[in-house]
C-alpha cells in the first residue's frame, strides 16, 4: 500500500498517543494465547516469491533458488541464475516437487512467454520448456500433474491481453483457459484450504470457489467495493479489507459490514474463532519511533483486544503465509528483519 502523508498537528496528537500508550503497557509482554517467535536467517537482500514447508524448510525465489533445511541458517543454491522480464513465481507441492516460472520476450516473434523450470527430485535436476503467449502471476499446484494460475493471455498482433485463470494437467507442460471463471480484474491470490476445496480472490474479496479440485467453480457474488483492499480470509464468506485505511469485516452470507478498527489492521493467522494480528497507526508509517501493537479476537475478528506493542518494525508491505490452522510466518519485502512465527497455543 502507499504510505500515507498527514500534516504536522495529526503527527503531533499521535506521538502523544504512543507514548502514553507505551507507559501504561510495557514493550515485551508476552502473548497469553499466541506464542510469537523471532528467527534469525542467514540471508539478506530482496527476494521475488517465497514458499515455507514448515519452519524448518523453505525455499526462496530471488536471482536464484535457494532452499533451508535447518531454519534458514544455512542455504543451498538449486538453480543457476535465473533472468525475467519481471514477474518469478515459485510453486512447491512437497520437498521433491518444485515449479519455477520465468516471464521473458521473444524478441525474434516479438511474444510474451513464461519459461518454466521443473524438479521432481529435490532440485538436483531441473526439466525446462516455454508456454507462448502467457505471462503467469501466480501458479498452484494441488497434485504433481494438477495445477491452476492466473495471468494475461496475450493474443498475437494485439498489445492488451485477458487475464484469464489457467489450469493444467501434465505439471504445466500446457494452460488452457477455465472457461466459467471470468475475471473483470486480474487475481490476487489462490488459497487451498484442502486439495478440493480452494478459492480465488481478486484484489478486493475471494470471488469463485471450487469443492471438487477445481473440476466446477461457483461464483460467490460480490459484497465488496471495488475500491477496496483484501486484507485476509477466515474462509471464502468471512473476510477483512481496508477502505478508507479503515479496517472492515464482511459476512457475505448475513451481508454484514462491520468496521473493527479505524486504523489498518493486519492480520497474521487464525485458528476457529480466534485471530492474531498487528495494529498500525496512520502516523506511524512516517514516524519513527512508531507503535505497532499486538492484537487479538476470540470471536471471529468481530471485536479486538489490544495486546502489547509490537517489538518488530511491521509496516503495510510485510507479507505473510499460512503453515496451518493458527500457525503462520511473515517477513519484510527486503528481508532485512527476522523471520517471526506465530503459533496458537
Amino acid at each position: 500500500m502507499k504510505r500515507q502523508y498527514i500534516n504536522f498537528t495529526l503527527v503531533l496528537v499521535v506521538l502523544i498517543s504512543c507514548k502514553k500508550d507505551e507507559e501504561t503497557e510495557p514493550i515485551g509482554l508476552p502473548l497469553v494465547s499466541w506464542e510469537v517467535k523471532e528467527v534469525d536467517v542467514n540471508y539478506s537482500g530482496p527476494y521475488s516469491d517465497y514458499l515455507f514447508l514448515n519452519e524448518k524448510n523453505f525455499f526462496f525465489l530471488s536471482n536464484s533458488l535457494l532452499k533451508s533445511t535447518d531454519g534458514g541458517r544455512n542455504f543451498s543454491q538449486l538453480t543457476g541464475n535465473l533472468t525475467s522480464v519481471n514477474r518469478r513465481e515459485l510453486a512447491v507441492l512437497d520437498e521433491n516437487h518444485i515449479w519455477v516460472a520465468l516471464d521473458s520476450l521473444d524478441e525474434v516473434n516479438r511474444e510474451v512467454v513464461t519459461n518454466f523450470l521443473r524438479s521432481t527430485d529435490s532440485g538436483e535436476n531441473w526439466e525446462k520448456w516455454t508456454v507462448r503467449n502467457i505471462r503467469l502471476d501466480e501458479i498452484s499446484f494441488i497434485s504433481p500433474t494438477k495445477g491452476f494460475a492466473f495471468g494475461v493471455q496475450f493474443i498475437p498482433g494485439q498489445n492488451e491481453g485477458i487475464n484469464q485463470l489457467f489450469e493444467t494437467k501434465d505439471s504445466g507442460k500446457t494452460w488452457l483457459n477455465v472457461e466459467e471463471v471470468e475475471l473483470k480484474t486480474n487475481l490476487s491470490k489462490i488459497v487451498w484450504e484442502n486439495s478440493n476445496t480452494g478459492y480465488l480472490v481478486d484484489l478486493s474479496a475471494p470471488i469463485y470457489i471450487t469443492e471438487d479440485a477445481g473440476e466446477t467453480w461457483g461464483f460467490l457474488g460480490r459484497i465488496a467495493e471495488p475500491t477496496d483492499v483484501f486484507n485476509y480470509a477466515i474462509n471464502e464468506n468471512q473476510f477483512f479489507v481496508f477502505r478508507n485505511n479503515e479496517t472492515l469485516r464482511l459476512d457475505r452470507l448475513t451481508g454484514k459490514i462491520q468496521k473493527v478498527a479505524d486504523h489498518p489492521l493486519q492480520i497474521i493467522s487464525h485458528r476457529g474463532d480466534d485471530l492474531l494480528g498487528v495494529l498500525l497507526f496512520d502516523a506511524c508509517m512516517i514516524v519513527s519511533p512508531c507503535t505497532r501493537r499486538w492484537v487479538t479476537s476470540n470471536d471471529s475478528g468481530r471485536t479486538w483486544s489490544k495486546k502489547i506493542i509490537a517489538p518488530y518494525e511491521i509496516g503495510y508491505n510485510f507479507s505473510s503465509q499460512q503453515l496451518g490452522p493458527g500457525k503462520a510466518v511473515f517477513l519484510t519485502p527486503s528481508f532485512t528483519s527476522p523471520l517471526i512465527f506465530v503459533t496458537k497455543r
